[in-house]
């Protein structure tokens, strides 16, 4: 894919959803993460779930690494940012919030922080000033550490000797071990407010599923409690109330 409205492509969709379902084997159960929020929101957003055949599951990961990365990561970024370096970041980073601001914000106030598409970017900006310390924050899971391991490989290969890389890089456990803490799971009920947190994903689909978990637990509560009023009410003390 070239251009964006292919993704759009109805046809070309069916195609890829014929494909998979060639591939799949009958009587095998797959199942496919999807790590970031985005994505999750995206896949029910156009109706991708209904496009997979009925033995691939898909199943909801922790997040992307902009959401779940400390904001003592970010504090320690906008840090560097203000010593005499090119700080360079992903476009999603710019607006992560540390315990004092966000990227964006030293940038006004004179950080010289640029955005980039790739770390090759990052070592491009460090070819062409020579004269600066080029920094790279390097965020992601396991899918993007070998570019990360790839671009400083590449620069120590140039001999580019002004070029680094701030390392955020996070793992996901492998399956055997998330089940063995299975224990440790919340409730709903514990979940809601803990979630409710992660404000970057809770602002891109939250809203209206915490409006609908909170209408249902306010039905429920308002009619135990209307409940528990009535029975202790007499029926003549209970018409006086109606009345």
């Amino acid at each position: 894919m070239k251009f964006v409205d292919e993704f759009r492509d109805p046809a070309l969709g069916r195609a890829v959803a014929g494909e998979i379902l060639s591939l799949v084997e009958p009587g095998r159960h797959y199942k496919v993460m999807e790590v970031c929020g985005g994505h999750t929101h995206s896949i029910y957003k156009y109706g991708v779930d209904d496009l997979l055949p009925s033995n691939v599951e898909l199943v909801h990961g922790p997040g992307c690494p902009v959401c779940v990365i400390p904001m003592g990561r970010v504090d320690d970024g906008i840090a560097l940012a203000h010593e005499d370096v090119i700080f360079t970041c992903f476009g999603d980073m710019m607006r992560v919030p540390g315990s004092r601001g966000t990227l964006l914000e030293a940038k006004a106030e004179g950080a010289d922080v640029r955005m980039v598409y790739s770390p090759l970017d990052a070592l491009e900006l460090a070819r062409r000033n020579p004269e600066r310390e080029v920094v790279f924050f390097a965020i992601g899971f396991e899918t993007t550490a070998p570019a990360t391991a790839l671009t400083l490989l590449r620069a120590r290969a140039e001999g580019v000797s002004n070029f680094s890389a701030f390392c955020n890089h996070v793992t996901i456990g492998p399956p055997l071990r998330a089940r063995e803490v299975a224990k440790e799971r919340i409730t709903p009920v514990e979940g809601l407010p803990a979630l409710s947190l992660d404000a970057l994903t809770s602002v891109a689909y939250g809203p209206e599923a915490i409006i609908v978990v909170l209408a249902v637990a306010g039905g429920i509560i308002a009619g135990i409690f209307g409940g528990w009023r009535a029975a202790r009410l007499r029926p003549a003390a209970a018409l006086a109330k109606v009345g």
